[in-house]
């Protein structure tokens, strides 16, 4: 299932790309500990989805909301929601 997570820059000059390497990796190793796995696909080349993340999961969506809301504890430059 893809699922698309908005990502919420509090600061205009913060460095998206590295945030959304950090929320990627960080998703990717919770849903892990629970025997799912998840993909990133990348579509940063399209100015749409420059603050989006594309994620190709097998986890339930309350577990993926979960995982966003552990990120969003650590995170202090964004916030996340998933929007699908």
């Amino acid at each position: 299932m893809i699922s698309i997570v908005e990502l919420m820059v509090n600061n205009e000059f913060s460095d998206v790309d590295r945030l959304k390497n950090t929320y990627v990796h960080g998703i990717k190793e919770y849903l892990s500990n629970f025997g799912y796995h998840a993909t990133d696909i990348d579509r940063s080349e399209w100015y749409s989805y420059e603050r989006k993340i594309l994620m190709d999961t097998n986890a339930p969506e309350p577990l993926l909301c979960h995982a966003l809301d552990e990120q969003n504890k650590k995170q202090k430059e964004a916030y996340a929601v998933l929007v699908n």
